[in-house]
């Protein structure tokens, strides 16, 4: 569910950048996303290469661009250029602020953090030491996403920045600090390319969790079939055809497939910390209590998120509750039908029915003996 709302939400955000440098095209944010979400599925049928040096080059550009920006606009605030006029002073009180108003905003802040689970399943990608590797790169993120995170607000605070439906933030802000000019359309254009580049994480890494349910017998076999190019066309198809329908039904809005897309984030980061509590106490290894408390903090702070959201934004993700209990059913029906139809086929010691083969010896490359290989060679 998650790496389908991954590609939508990322590509929503990915249309909303362009569209906020081109106004015209606002209308046809919906067309826009389906095209994008269609070329980026037939990219991965024909059968692209992740290469790592390639791939971070739009990452370190879209990072150039924003330091740019931060750097710009503090720039302007220091040496007054941004008129005081345009923002409240610090320490005005805001008529309306309460508690429930802030847990709201810090859960929906919180889908920011998404992304840390990519580097945490990706562990044995990284060079040796791969454990050590990984945690550097971890912080590296978090020190990154700290400061364009800070940086971005605070100047969104002092030009006065105010969300508009058809404009993102960071687009008005560009506009602001940069003015309309090349430099403008650079951050815009390597927002949208990260952007589209975030939804590709879901379409390799989607067919192959495919791959695993398919082995297991909770989805269907077809799933394990690869394609013309050595890549798994069935799972890619249904991702880029069940994003697109999800785009569609949420017209392309980013704002209401967030909270979606936090829940289905927040409800597995809850049952992993949750998971490795469980470790920690079964295990007892050397340290092992101090692990156990950043564990319980993390699922602490994770299912608190998940509780703010459903009972902030319950009519925005009402139907999670619906449809994960309804897929989780779907799974076990289609791994009871697997278990019927291997009863059915499964050649028991002892069968009067032996297979017989008298005269040449013929070899027939079969996957396993049953039943239906019996009778065809009979």
């Amino acid at each position: 569910v998650d790496y389908i709302l991954t590609v939508s939400v990322s590509i929503s955000s990915g249309t909303d950048a362009l569209t906020s440098a081109f106004p015209v095209l606002h209308d046809y944010k919906v067309i826009i996303a389906c095209l994008l979400v269609i070329l980026i599925m037939i990219l991965n049928l024909r059968g692209v290469t992740e290469s790592a040096s390639a791939l971070a080059y739009p990452v370190y550009l879209f990072v150039l661009a924003l330091v740019l920006l931060i750097g710009v606009g503090i720039w302007k605030v220091a040496t007054g250029q941004v008129s005081p006029d345009v923002h409240p002073a610090i320490g005005t009180a805001v008529p309306g602020i309460s508690l429930f108003l802030l847990l709201r905003a810090f859960s929906s802040g919180c889908s920011a953090l998404t992304g840390v689970e990519a580097i945490s399943n990706a562990v044995t990608n990284f060079r040796q030491p791969a454990a050590r590797n990984a945690v550097r790169t971890l912080v590296a993120m978090g020190v990154i996403l700290a400061i364009l995170f800070s940086g971005v607000m605070f100047l969104a605070y002092w030009f006065g920045i105010v969300p508009k439906a058809e404009e993102t933030v960071v687009s008005q802000l560009a506009s602001q600090v940069l003015g309309r000019n090349g430099f403008y359309y650079f951050v815009q254009g390597t927002t949208a390319l990260i952007l589209v580049l975030a939804a590709n994480t879901g379409f390799s890494a989607f067919p192959l969790l495919a791959v695993n349910l398919a082995v297991d017998k909770y989805i269907p076999r077809m799933f394990t079939i690869r394609g013309d190019r050595l890549g798994y066309s069935n799972g890619i198809v249904t991702l880029g055809i069940a994003s697109i329908l999800l785009i569609i039904a949420f017209h392309g809005n980013t704002e209401r497939l967030i909270p979606l897309y936090a829940v289905g984030v927040f409800i597995p980061f809850t049952l992993s910390q949750t998971g490795m509590i469980v470790k920690w106490l079964k295990e007892k290894p050397a340290g092992w209590q101090g692990k156990l408390v950043t564990n319980f903090i993390g699922a602490f702070i994770s299912f608190t998120v998940l509780i703010i959201f459903f009972t902030t934004k319950f009519s925005q993700v009402w139907a999670v509750l619906i449809f994960l209990p309804l897929i989780v059913y779907v799974f076990h029906r289609i791994k009871n039908h697997y278990e019927e139809v291997g009863k059915q086929l499964r050649i028991m010691p002892g069968d009067k029915e032996a297979l017989a083969l008298e005269g040449n010896v013929v070899i027939i490359p079969v996957a396993g003996l049953t039943r239906a290989v019996e009778n065809s060679i009979n």
